[in-house]
């Protein structure tokens, strides 16, 4: 009898300190189920017509990244000031939508990311927009 465990991981490594070759990691985040994405914050030295410095005030840091889980959820996490490990910052899942059809994400603002939803042969444009005081998502 075979017994496979799947352990659903997030390594990270910080190059400002070392390179650490892979499959080797700086630090290891467990999270619930396997990852299918992972959105890094927008950087603030990017200028374009859309992100404007407006939506740097939130103090979004360029070492913050999100993670789009295979059951749906959607996990922020920050870099701690205090100790320089990552938190987790919000939790939200995508309500009816299907994780795997979603794909090409792309971390606007502090609170709003692009992705494309493709369904059989049409793909769409899918805004999502967190409350990042209540945790739940709009989806349009």
């Amino acid at each position: 009898m075979f017994v496979f465990y799947f352990v659903a991981k997030i390594l990270l490594t910080s190059f400002r300190s070392g390179v650490i070759p892979p499959p080797l990691c700086g630090c290891t985040l467990q999270v619930a189920s396997p990852v299918n994405s992972i959105l890094f914050a927008p950087c603030k030295k990017v200028k374009s017509s859309y992100v404007t410095d407006e939506a740097y005030d939130n103090e979004i840091s360029s070492n913050d990244f999100c993670a789009v889980l295979s059951d749906g959820s959607l996990i922020m996490f920050t870099e701690s000031p205090s100790t320089e490990d990552h938190v987790q910052l919000i939790a939200c899942n995508l309500k009816d939508e299907n994780a795997t059809d979603l794909h090409h994400w792309l971390w606007l603002k502090k609170d709003t990311f692009l992705c494309c939803c493709t369904l059989g042969t049409v793909s769409y444009l899918v805004e999502i927009s967190l409350d990042l005081c209540t945790g739940k998502m709009n989806i349009r």
